[in-house]
């Protein structure tokens, strides 16, 4: 009885329900405790980067504190294949005219 108020089941449901949904009750609320875990892991991740971030804009001048949130900064985009043949190339050319 305990376990079935720890997984969220009423009473009435719990004297009515059938074992084998009782363990998909624990196992959906196992997923949710580890995706909580993993979402205060992610958290304090963050919060580390932010902490580091702080001291070393306190300490160096190149060291700069963000403006927004790490969230919301624009993501930079993959470059295609073609993007990097063209500047392998242009790269590959510059060797040639360095000589």
């Amino acid at each position: 009885m305990p376990a079935a108020i720890r997984f969220g089941i009423s009473m009435d449901v719990f004297w009515e329900l059938n074992p084998k949904y009782m363990y998909m009750y624990q196992e959906e609320y196992l997923r949710e405790k580890e995706e909580q875990v993993r979402m205060l892991d992610a958290a304090a991740y963050y919060q580390g980067l932010y902490v580091r971030m702080a001291i070393a804009s306190c300490f160096s001048k190149r060291g700069k504190y963000p403006n927004r949130p790490l969230s919301m900064e624009p993501k930079e985009e993959p470059m295609s294949g073609e993007e990097k043949f063209r500047l392998w190339a242009l790269e590959f050319n510059k060797r040639f005219e360095e000589r």
